[in-house]
C-alpha cells in the first residue's frame, strides 16, 4: 500500500496465536493498522490533520451503515413479496481485467449480481444467482443437509457466456 509491504507473522499453538505486524519501510504497529484499515499512509500528519481524516472515514462509515441498513430492508421487502427466503445484491469482486473500476492489489469491480434462494424443507436450500450485468456467468446451486454436522453442496453454472460451457461443483462439508 503506498509502497510499503506489510508483513503479518503468525507464530505460537492455535491456542495461543501471536501475531506480529511488520513493514518495510519500516512503520509503527498503529501506523501499520492505519494503512490497513484505511488503505493509506498517515505517517507524519499532525494531530489535527489526522483527526480530520479520521472524522471524514467516520462519516464514511456511518453513510455506508445507513445504506446498507436500507438496502437490508428493501431486499427483505423483495424476499417477503417473492415468498422466498433471501434475495440480494451483492458486489461482485473479481481478477483485475481490462476495466475501468480497478481497485487495489487487482482486484476489480465489474458489477452487481443478484442472488436468491429458497428453503423447500428444513435441509433443502436451493439458490439462483447472475450478475446483473453480462460479464459474469449465472450459477444455480443446492444445499442438503444430511445431518447437523454434514452438508453437500453443489453448483452448476456457465463458465463463459461465449463458449456455452459449464462447469458443475460439488463440496462437502462436515463439522467436528
Amino acid at each position: 500500500i503506498d509502497d510499503i509491504d506489510v508483513l503479518l507473522t503468525l507464530g505460537g499453538s492455535f491456542s495461543q496465536l501471536n501475531i506480529t505486524l511488520d513493514s518495510s519501510p519500516s512503520l509503527s504497529e498503529s501506523e501499520i493498522i492505519s494503512l490497513l484499515m484505511f488503505n493509506k499512509n498517515y505517517a507524519g500528519l499532525t494531530e489535527g490533520e489526522l483527526g480530520e481524516i479520521l472524522k471524514e472515514e467516520m462519516i464514511n462509515l456511518i453513510a455506508q451503515g445507513i445504506s446498507v441498513t436500507f438496502l437490508n430492508q428493501i431486499e427483505n421487502e423483495v424476499a417477503d413479496s417473492l415468498g422466498i427466503d433471501d434475495f440480494n445484491i451483492e458486489t461482485i469482486f473479481q481478477q483485475e481485467q481490462d476495466t475501468n473500476l480497478t481497485l487495489n492489489h487487482g482486484l476489480s469491480l465489474p458489477g452487481l449480481a443478484l442472488k436468491m434462494g429458497k428453503y423447500f424443507s428444513e435441509n433443502f436450500y436451493l439458490t439462483y444467482s447472475a450478475p446483473l450485468n453480462e460479464l459474469g456467468k449465472a450459477n444455480l446451486g443446492f444445499e442438503y443437509k444430511v445431518k447437523d454436522d454434514l452438508t453437500f453442496n453443489t453448483e452448476i453454472g456457465s463458465a463463459s457466456l461465449q463458449d456455452e460451457e459449464f462447469e458443475l461443483k460439488f463440496e462437502l462439508q462436515y463439522e467436528f
